[in-house]
């Protein structure tokens, strides 16, 4: 696993030991839980709990990934390693991968 990890990144981590958060799955569960809280956000159109919501599926993130054995920021640059080079087009609003056609 490569060390890539901010200090928020292992405030986030510690924040989670501290708060006794070890169960992996219930804690991915708690991430589709937020997720749910960005869409009804979005859709009622409640920009103070958009942003608050953007956060906690972050922080949920973070300690899912930790508990899984996963480094969050090392998955996310892999991720926008394989974005960067995608070709593909919008349709409809979506972007669909080139693969994808």
């Amino acid at each position: 696993m490569q060390e890539n990890k901010t200090d928020l990144t292992k405030a986030v981590q510690q924040w989670g030991k501290n708060k006794g958060i070890t169960d992996p799955r219930a804690q991915f569960m708690k991430v589709v839980e937020e997720v749910g809280e960005i869409a009804e956000a979005y859709d009622k159109g409640w920009q103070d709990k958009l942003v608050d919501s953007f956060g906690d599926v972050q922080v949920t993130l973070i300690i899912a990934a930790e508990l899984m054995g996963v480094d969050y920021e090392a998955s996310l640059a892999e991720a926008y390693n394989v974005i960067a080079k995608r070709k593909g087009h919008m349709h409809n609003g979506v972007f669909v991968k080139e693969e994808d056609e």
